[in-house]
């Protein structure tokens, strides 16, 4: 039975160190590209730019207005330890002909969840800067989306571009734009192109690979002392 339990299992423990080792190399070569974009010139976002190409974690700046009535707040992001929303604008750029959703960062909620912050923002044609990246990941919603009266700002769990085109009546682009901490309409910006390190997945390898060797030990130990009972001792005279 060790044997078995042995021949079994060793083999999985080591197969799932190399696969965090595999995801580590994957994470790195992601930093290596993230940096390598974050450090090219900022490119220029207009009407006529496509962005059907990857423009993942690549520096940006346009000039156009924001949406002040229709904006959304994304639930529970904590900062600092604190629960608050994250500020996501409809902006239009290059005189209205497109629209891009700009997170302006994290604000409190505060103690009464019914009462929302105020995020007006100031009207008029402003310049922005910022890092584009894919909308933030999908949090399961149980029961699906129910129709309901919209309240603006608009609580959400998800930035759902399918969605928020649904409710603006209009095409918005498939990034979003992490605005910089530097602009007058900037909340707390702690968005980062990246939140897993490579170290961590190494670690996890380790964890793997220690118990792997554990288990031999284990197994040969047992054997061992099984051949030492197992033998017979001579008579002595």
């Amino acid at each position: 039975m060790p044997t078995l339990a042995t021949a079994t299992v060793l083999p999985i423990l080591v197969s799932l160190g190399f696969w965090q080792l595999d995801r580590a190399v994957v994470k790195q070569e992601l930093q290596v590209l993230t940096q390598e974009r974050l450090q090219a010139p900022a490119k220029r976002i207009k009407a006529t730019t496509s962005l059907l190409e990857d423009m993942s974690f690549r520096r940006a700046t346009m000039s156009g207005n924001f949406d002040n009535e229709h904006q959304y707040l994304l639930d529970n992001r904590i900062y600092k330890g604190q629960v608050g929303y994250g500020v996501y604008t409809p902006f239009s750029f290059d005189k209205g002909e497109s629209w891009i959703m700009v997170n302006r960062g994290w604000t409190p909620s505060g103690k009464d969840r019914t009462k929302l912050p105020n995020i007006d923002v100031s009207a008029g044609v402003v310049e922005l800067a910022g890092i584009l990246s894919p909308p933030p990941g999908q949090l399961m919603q149980l029961g699906g989306q129910q129709e309901l009266i919209i309240n603006w700002p608009e609580r959400v769990r998800n930035i759902d571009l399918a969605r928020i085109e649904k409710e603006l009546g209009t095409r918005v682009q498939p990034y979003v734009l992490h605005l910089d901490a530097t602009s007058e309409q900037a909340y707390f910006q702690d968005w980062k192109p990246y939140a897993d390190t490579p170290q961590k997945n190494q670690s996890y390898a380790i964890q793997w690979f220690s118990m792997a060797v554990v288990l031999l030990l284990i197994y040969i130990s047992l054997n061992c002392r099984r051949v030492r009972n197992s033998t017979p001792k001579s008579d002595e005279e």
